[in-house]
């Protein structure tokens, strides 16, 4: 009896592994199938958001709009990056922020939910300080600087989009050597 249990069980786990092997490729194969009918459909994919990138913090300002604090001089640059969804995360010294934009009509954005959830990790030294994210309302994005602003038209943030100033940088360097 023992050994028939064995051998029973042995064909069973066999089966087992056969079956949920076929069964898995047939699904990755009907999802790549359905993946590459979509990919070909260039409506299926939604545009990527207007502030998707990654961005390097130059200024921060406080409610009246007033400049508090101008980048470039710390030893861990703030950045943030904003996914083709509007996910954004961005790593602010010791802490990381997270959050998403909402849709965007004409030039305005905000966040949506109108928060943004933090690791709030005890940081050590002088930090510059936390861009007030749920007070934007609108945004200016240019070839390189993309400004955020609140409901009363007063600057919040203003980012460096690194990709472009990485281009920038690269072609006037280029031109100054004569390439």
């Amino acid at each position: 009896m023992i050994f028939w249990l064995q051998t029973t069980g042995m064909r069973w786990l066999a089966a087992a592994v056969v079956g949920g092997a076929l069964g898995l490729s047939t699904i990755a194969g009907a999802e790549s199938d359905s993946a590459s009918h979509t990919s070909a459909d260039p409506s299926s994919h939604p545009a990527p958001h207007p502030l998707a990138g990654q961005w390097w913090l130059k200024s921060v300002f406080d409610e009246a709009g007033a400049a508090i604090w101008l980048g470039g001089g710390q030893d861990e640059p703030i950045t943030m990056t904003v996914k083709a969804d509007g996910d954004i995360h961005t790593l602010a010294a010791c802490n990381s922020y997270f959050g998403s934009f909402g849709a965007v009509t004409g030039l305005n954005v905000a966040l949506d939910p109108p928060l943004m959830m933090t690791t709030r990790i005890m940081c050590w030294g002088d930090y510059p300080p936390v861009v007030q994210f749920e007070r934007i309302a609108r945004f200016d994005r240019g070839p390189v600087e993309l400004t955020l602003f609140d409901a009363d038209d007063r600057r919040v943030a203003t980012y460096i989009d690194m990709t472009a100033m990485a281009e920038a940088l690269t072609l006037a360097r280029d031109r100054e050597r004569g390439e």
